[in-house]
């Protein structure tokens, strides 16, 4: 067994599914509840990150209240009744928004990406590491035989060579 993980392919390729794991348990853990956790980056920015209902989501808001810094609630998509959208880009379950929150007037932006894809592409890139066969590579081959210089003269590769007259 401890032959298997000789080589950066074989090491990289688990580490990486492992973490597509560690993903998929977040992801079911995303239909039951919603995990979040916020941090201020500066007094008017507040950034929070979210997984909630098979999504990964960023929030950056405006605003000066101290936000808790970590919870769980019942997942939903209410944020989007909350906020009066300017901009909402989407495609094919990644969201870009930008708006204002409802009654408060504090800008906010967030950003959604599914967890399908990321896991998917872990899930891939280490399935590619482990079976695609390394390439192969081709030996240094020094012959035995004399080759002969500008000047005519013949010598093995590695002897040292007269110096011209």
């Amino acid at each position: 067994m401890g032959g298997f993980f000789h080589g950066w392919r074989r090491k990289t390729s688990v580490m990486t599914l492992l973490l597509a794991l560690v993903l998929v348990g977040g992801w079911f853990r995303s239909l039951v509840i919603c995990d979040w956790i916020c941090f201020r980056s500066s007094k008017e920015r507040v950034h929070t990150f979210s997984s909630n209902s098979s999504e990964l989501i960023w929030i950056r808001r405006g605003g000066d209240a101290t936000p808790n810094l970590y919870g769980t609630m019942e997942p939903g998509r209410d944020l989007l009744n909350q906020i009066t959208i300017e901009h909402h880009w989407s495609l094919c379950g990644f969201h870009v928004v930008k708006g204002v929150v409802d009654g408060i007037d504090v800008p906010i932006a967030f950003w959604t990406i599914p967890y399908w894809p990321v896991v998917l592409s872990l899930t891939l890139f280490s399935a590619y590491l482990l079976f695609e066969k390394p390439g192969l590579t081709i030996p240094k081959i020094v012959s035995e035989h004399p080759i002969p210089d500008e000047t005519g003269q013949s010598f093995t590769p590695g002897q040292q060579r007269s110096p011209l007259r």
